[in-house]
């Protein structure tokens, strides 16, 4: 009815000295299809040589970054009745010291009049707190639905008039919904709708379907992207791409 999981790493860094990194994990049925799940871990990571050394005209890394530690931990539970209906929920949390980011002073532009390049830096403290839900289940007309959404919440203590790139700016709102349906022989269609939105910016909404038909061990699909043709940043702070049209193929080994 139960599983239980504890671990031990040690990490030894020839600039950063030693770390260990306990972690625990398990699960426990609470009755039919229903169980309940918990895990708490400590992490560690050393600042890569492009965090440190790498340089262009818009990013500059900072030699004197100190390794990125954390807690993270999460409790939740799964529902599954006869295969076809899948429920889940999530609470998680993350604190992070000397949180490694890329970032650039706001509203600030060099003697050229172009913003001034990000750098590397340490943020002293962050903690993430969010809940997960997902959703799947076979309806009428043998569609099967997946739906979701999340929340998550960021506290820093950092220094005031930052712009962050990408750590202190993910993803703290989103919602989706999708169907697919199998239709004749092998071939199957679906859509999926999202509104998401990142910290400190307006939300946007993306609309994608696919198609696609399996022969043997060969996929052929078809996928049109960002119907809606939104226009927000991406993970990287660059303008993601606009409606797309993409035709794949995927060969399965063996």
């Amino acid at each position: 009815r139960g599983v239980l999981s504890m671990g031990l790493r040690g990490d030894w860094h020839q600039g950063f000295g030693s770390f260990f990194s306990p972690s625990v994990s398990g699960s426990f049925r609470l009755g039919p299809g229903l169980r309940i799940r918990a895990a708490l871990g400590r992490t560690f990571r050393a600042p890569t040589w492009t965090e440190r050394y790498y340089q262009d005209p818009v990013n500059v890394g900072s030699p004197d970054l100190d390794p990125e530690r954390a807690w993270s931990g999460e409790v939740g539970f799964d529902y599954t009745r006869r295969g076809s209906l899948r429920f889940g929920l999530t609470a998680f949390s993350r604190r992070s010291e000397d949180l490694i980011d890329w970032a650039r002073p706001q509203a600030e532009t060099g003697g050229d009049g172009e913003p001034p390049p990000w750098e590397t830096r340490n943020v002293e403290e962050a903690t993430f707190r969010g809940l997960e839900a997902d959703l799947s289940f076979l309806g009428p007309g043998a569609i099967r639905w997946t739906m979701g959404g999340m929340l998550l919440s960021v506290d820093s203590r950092e220094a005031e008039g930052f712009r962050s790139k990408y750590a202190l700016r993910p993803q703290d709102e989103l919602v989706h919904v999708g169907a697919e349906r199998a239709l004749a022989g092998s071939l199957r269609v679906g859509a999926k709708f999202r509104r998401a939105k990142r910290k400190g910016e307006k939300a946007y909404h993306l609309f994608d379907m696919r198609a696609g038909i399996r022969l043997g061990s060969t996929l052929i699909y078809l996928d049109a992207t960002n119907l809606f043709d939104a226009e927000y940043p991406d993970v990287t702070g660059a303008m993601a791409p606009g409606a797309a049209l993409y035709l794949g193929l995927e060969i399965a080994p063996g």
